[in-house]
């Protein structure tokens, strides 16, 4: 796990010195999708988010992290944890 960490961390700010932080942001969710709980796989279903994204003026600070899986991450695209859950609140709403 340490290894899959520093490669996102790589992937992610450039280095590999921030890994402690993904690893802390992982274990504080238990291993879990921070919007829908499911179990996140390393190295395949797992994917890390900006909870404000970095075009969006966010930073790799670990307040503004969370691990969500690969699928959410592509919808949640450039919007922040509040558009995201009001877009799909719409939706909910509309469905009913």
């Amino acid at each position: 796990m340490k290894c899959w960490f520093k490669k996102m961390s790589k992937y992610l700010t450039g280095t590999k010195t921030n890994w402690q932080i993904l690893q802390r942001v992982y274990e504080a969710q238990n291993g879990r999708c921070a919007y829908t709980g499911i179990v996140l796989i390393p190295g395949l279903t797992a994917s890390i988010d900006h909870i404000i994204p970095t075009s969006r003026g966010g930073t790799h600070d670990e307040s503004n992290l969370q691990w969500v899986t690969k699928q959410i991450n592509c919808m949640k695209a450039d919007t922040t944890h509040d558009e995201f859950l009001s877009m799909y609140q719409l939706i909910l709403n509309r469905a009913k």
